[in-house]
């Protein structure tokens, strides 16, 4: 098995159904998890080019996972969805931003000390 730097649990947080609700809950739980794994990896010892890297990605997921849940919880209107090319399909495009999450948390990481490890495990 491999050595896992991080934990983000979200799966237990998915119900049969996506709903806008749903899409609002999931998106803040992985904004809270992914805000924290940020500021503890900028205080962290990974070398500074895999620093700068997860730095850059984790902001950007975090971006992708905030401006789905402004659509879900209406603080972009309906009516502003084509400027977005949004159709309304909110679980493919959760789904499509898990997997940029899944992406960045298969990313092999070295610390400053030589140890290698994968990012980070989702459960």
């Amino acid at each position: 098995m491999a050595n896992w730097r991080n934990t983000i649990s979200i799966k237990d947080q998915f119900e049969e159904t996506t709903t806008p609700e749903l899409v609002v809950k999931l998106c803040e739980s992985l904004q809270r998890q992914l805000k924290s794994l940020k500021e503890k990896e900028e205080k962290g010892n990974l070398q500074e080019s895999d620093k700068y890297v997860i730095d850059d990605r984790l902001e950007e997921v975090i971006d992708n996972f905030r401006f789905l849940k402004d659509l879900a919880d209406g603080t972009i209107s309906q009516s502003s969805w084509p400027e977005y090319e949004f159709d309304g399909n909110y679980e493919s495009m959760f789904n499509n931003y898990l997997s940029e999450l899944y992406d960045l948390a298969d990313i092999q990481v070295e610390t400053v000390r030589g140890i290698s490890q994968k990012f980070c495990w989702i459960k």
